[in-house]
């Protein structure tokens, strides 16, 4: 289950995920299920932080695409006018 989980998370939050399940092995209810829902609160996390960096992305990709209609815009005007 760790080297999959290992895809995703970085080797600190692997390392927070492995002192979880440590932790709660000592509570009474330390099933896969608690195990799972932490796992999607640090997923919650990672979104979060990963967001700030998506919307960046997304600017850049959007800037580009107008970059390029506006350079293929004036190709075609100026192979209009020619």
């Amino acid at each position: 289950m760790f080297s999959l989980l290992g895809e995703r998370f970085s080797a600190d939050e692997m390392g927070r995920m492995q002192k979880l399940i440590s932790e709660r092995s000592s509570l009474t209810d330390n099933g896969v299920s608690v195990f799972a829902a932490s796992v999607e609160a640090l997923k919650r996390s990672l979104v979060q932080k990963d967001s700030i960096n998506l919307a960046d992305m997304l600017k850049i990709k959007r800037d580009s695409n107008l970059q390029r209609k506006n350079k293929a815009l004036s190709l075609q005007r100026f192979s209009a006018s020619g």
